[in-house]
């Protein structure tokens, strides 16, 4: 009786999906273009090629085969160039960074595009038998490429305040310039840069600028070191570099005001804190340092300027001072230490020692 009850039952379930099988339709996922990079202006003169991009969503590994995504630029409503975006992570080829995560990219030099013009930049995508796109406008003007005209940089950064001047050309105008960056490298190889600054020209109103440097200028710095400062106009058209070689004097840090009891007394129970505190100074400033400890025979403690008072007995954060609290407790002897206290900068130079002693004892 029951293998004919379980018969029925599955039966009528098969009868119901059959039947509900036309009123449940299979859902088709819906794509759509979540964001597009493209420039809205650009120079004919540019040595750079056009990074554009646009971003297919939802988008999984699953889909690499059903997914074309190409561009169409048109010039008084004429097709002058298309190409192909790529998802593949090849960011020197073509400018996508990450591998299958949906954002297509391409690079395309200026040259390309045979004239100045506003150009209308069609993104289009093709997904199974479905294709839609987005369009944006972009404009290539003849913009002329900012210039260094000097730079009049010393052989040496010392450990003071400091002005370089730097003259800048730009036949659009002064109000053309954007920026400058300064690169900073270990060597002429000019492979790995060690450290970039940028600066702003937004109100520049001559040609020669004036930048001023103070000693935390070379924090992390030391020996030859190789400068290239390139300007940039409010398109990002850079111009040709200047590179200058310079030595970056640092010297080692010392510690001031080391403050450590000379004595502490050990609990019968619980512990007796002992807060330890020294001053890290470096011409470089505090950006240069790049640690403070003290050794107690085999053992380094770390002393912090991070403004935890619970925890260190650090009053003020990043002021140069910093702190530590150690303790004694019931199960110590009658003894004399000997701490040893250090300074490190961040070109791995050390302090001169500062050497202190504590005795802790049973009252």
């Amino acid at each position: 009786m029951k293998i004919k009850y379980l018969y029925l039952l599955v039966l009528t379930i098969t009868f119901l999906l059959t039947a509900c099988k036309d009123d449940f339709p299979v859902q088709q996922t819906e794509y759509s273009i979540s964001f597009k990079d493209i420039p809205s202006l650009v120079s004919f003169q540019s040595n750079k090629p056009i990074f554009i991009s646009a971003k297919i969503y939802p988008y999984t590994f699953t889909d690499l085969n059903k997914v074309k995504v190409w561009l169409e630029a048109s010039l008084n409503e004429q097709i002058v160039l298309t190409d192909t975006l790529y998802d593949d992570g090849l960011i020197n080829e073509n400018g996508d960074i990450v591998q299958y995560d949906g954002i297509f990219s391409t690079l395309i030099p200026v040259e390309n595009f045979s004239e100045v013009g506003n150009y209308s930049i069609k993104i289009s995508y093709e997904i199974g038998d479905k294709v839609k796109a987005v369009e944006q406008d972009m404009s290539i003007i003849n913009n002329q490429k900012p210039e260094i005209l000097s730079a009049v940089l010393p052989d040496s950064i010392f450990e003071t305040d400091m002005v370089f001047s730097i003259t800048f050309n730009d036949d659009d105008g002064l109000e053309d310039l954007d920026s400058f960056k300064i690169n900073i490298f270990q060597d002429d190889n000019f492979q790995n840069i060690f450290k970039s600054l940028n600066y702003s020209l937004d109100e520049i109103t001559a040609q020669e600028f004036l930048l001023q440097i103070d000693s935390t200028f070379g924090a992390g710095f030391i020996g030859n070191k190789w400068f290239r400062i390139v300007v940039y106009d409010i398109i990002e058209t850079d111009t040709l570099d200047v590179e200058e070689p310079i030595y970056i004097v640092n010297s080692a840090p010392w510690l001031s005001n080391v403050i450590l009891p000379d004595s502490a007394t050990i609990p019968e129970t619980g512990q007796n804190l002992i807060y330890i505190s020294t001053r890290a100074n470096d011409k470089r400033g505090q950006a240069d340092i790049a640690e403070v400890y003290f050794m107690s025979e085999e053992n380094k403690i770390n002393l912090f300027d991070d403004g935890d008072y619970q925890i260190h007995g650090d009053v003020t954060a990043d002021d140069g001072v910093y702190s530590q609290i150690i303790a004694t407790n019931a199960g110590n002897i009658d003894s004399t230490y000997i701490f040893n206290f250090y300074t490190k900068d961040k070109v791995g130079q050390e302090s001169p020692v500062v050497q202190k002693q504590i005795t802790v004892y049973h009252p």
